[in-house]
């Protein structure tokens, strides 16, 4: 919107020309930043795949689990090592 906004010319008798045009389009532009700079701060992206990933290896130790595959076969205490493995993951 701000490459529109400033190039959008509007006949000089308007008052938008003048003033709310360059006003808003600065706004936009600092709205803009500061909208990053939280984005930035709080990585959003980074936490959502970090879950993602966590919650995929967790549902796939909950299927090893139920048809007591891989080490779950084997173990003398399936739950106990499903315990442990969820700590590790988590």
């Amino acid at each position: 919107m701000i490459p529109f906004l400033s190039a959008l010319h509007i006949p000089d008798d308007h008052l938008y020309s003048e003033y709310a045009l360059p006003i808003g389009t600065a706004l936009l532009g600092v709205l803009i930043t500061i909208l990053e700079g939280v984005l930035h701060l709080y990585q959003f992206q980074q936490v959502w795949i970090t879950s993602r990933a966590t919650a995929e290896a967790m549902i796939r130790e909950k299927y090893m689990y139920l048809a007591k595959g891989g080490d779950y076969g084997r173990a003398a205490d399936p739950l106990a090592l499903l315990a442990e493995r969820i700590e590790t993951i988590g």
